[in-house]
Formats: C-alpha cells, structure tokens, sequence
C-alpha cells in the first residue's frame, strides 16, 4: 500500500485543533453563547503528554489550544459571561502547566518564525 506522512506543521496543527476543540467547543452562534460545561476535557487537556510536547515544540501554536476559541469581536466579547472562559476556570492550571514548559524552540529560531510568519501575513516578502 502507499505510505503517507505528515508535515511536522501539519501534525502539530491537527493535534491543536483537536485540543482545542476539547478546550472549549466554538461559540454557538445561534445561541449566541459559549459552550462551557465540560470541565473533565479541560482538566485532560492540561494532563495529555501531547499538550506539553506541543507547547514545547511550538509554543505559539500550544498557546493557541487556549485561545482559539476566545471571542473574535467585540459582540462577541460582550455576549460572553466570565464563568464561560475556560481560563477563568482554570487559570491557575494553566499557569502551572505553563510554568512547567521548557520550550526546544530557542529564541532566536523562534523570533525568526515570528518575524517570517507576520511579513507573509502583512504581504511583505524579501
């Protein structure tokens, strides 16, 4: 049979998704609210060893599972109830969590994705 294999990139933004999804399921639009009751997927987000690898390996994007599903306007913003932010819940994990984090990405290579992220984003090339 054919072999196929992921990108890097493309792993850890499959992993990330689906964390993020078991963070905090999208808004519902036609509710015009968040859906915020699963703590016990919150609490295993912040205990998978994949969480923590990705964090590690590209911490932007593990910073994301975390916020990705915050608010994305100022309407939305405001239909949003304290007690509906998964981080206001679990801030203090996440904190831990964070804290625990050794990033392999150094700094240099990361500023460097950074910058080269944010010029594709603004249009501007070298």
């Amino acid at each position: 049979g054919t072999s196929y294999s992921w990108s890097r990139i493309k792993y850890e933004s499959y992993v990330a998704t689906h964390l993020s999804d078991l963070w905090a399921p999208p808004f519902d639009n036609n509710n015009n609210n968040f859906h915020s009751n699963n703590t016990d997927n919150r609490e295993l987000v912040l205990r998978l060893p994949a969480t923590k690898q990705l964090l590690e390996n590209n911490p932007h994007l593990g910073l994301s599972v975390f916020t990705a599903m915050h608010p994305n306007n100022e309407s939305q913003w405001s239909k949003m109830h304290l007690q509906d932010d998964p981080l206001n819940a679990h801030s203090m994990q996440v904190v831990q969590l964070l804290k625990a984090i050794k990033p392999l990405v150094s700094q240099e290579t990361d500023d460097l994705l950074l910058s080269s992220s944010t010029a594709t984003l603004s249009g501007d090339t070298d």
